[in-house]
């Protein structure tokens, strides 16, 4: 097997497989957070876990992308070798670079921030989570996250089933 052949099937499996497993990570954590809401004695208790597990999650995500990244970048090297021209990217390059950025935010400022509103914010005594300002801050903080990680999935997902498709031809 050619060299370049062996680089090209190790991009596109590391591509592959890391933005597979973060998409898989973003839906078990969606589920987790529904089942976790669900079953925990009180908001508070839910709150409580639901930061450890999005803290990990956040990281996790992040990293993913970056060693799926790693990989677009080395299949579009090779794609443009072998078109003896440089071009300035390919579509799902930029789609791979632009999940790596949401999960960034996500990984560095947005749950951080949400943390800090947790831990520094007054908690109603009865287990109903945060009160008043900090909430609504928090709560549009938690809608942002919420659309960056759903967006996360379907990039991840659509990233993923393209190259199959491609590779299938």
């Amino acid at each position: 097997m050619p060299r370049e052949e062996k680089w090209r099937r190790w991009a596109g499996a590391t591509h592959d497989v890391s933005l597979g497993w973060a998409a898989g990570a973003i839906l078990g954590g969606g589920i987790a957070a529904v089942l976790l809401f669900q079953a925990a004695p009180s908001r508070e208790v839910a709150g409580q876990v639901g930061q450890v597990v999005f803290n990990w999650l956040g990281r996790v995500v992040f990293a993913l992308t970056l060693v799926g990244l790693a990989g677009r970048v080395v299949l579009d090297r090779l794609a443009a070798g072998r078109e003896k021209a440089r071009r300035p990217g390919s579509l799902d390059l930029w789609l791979t670079a632009s999940a790596c950025a949401a999960a960034a935010v996500l990984a560095l400022w947005l749950t951080p921030a949400m943390e800090v509103i947790w831990r520094t914010a007054p908690h109603d005594p009865s287990g109903g989570g945060l009160v008043g300002d900090d909430k609504s801050r928090f709560m549009r903080l938690h809608g942002a996250g919420n659309l960056l990680y759903l967006t996360l999935l379907v990039v991840t997902t659509l990233l993923v089933a393209r190259r199959s498709r491609v590779s299938q031809r």
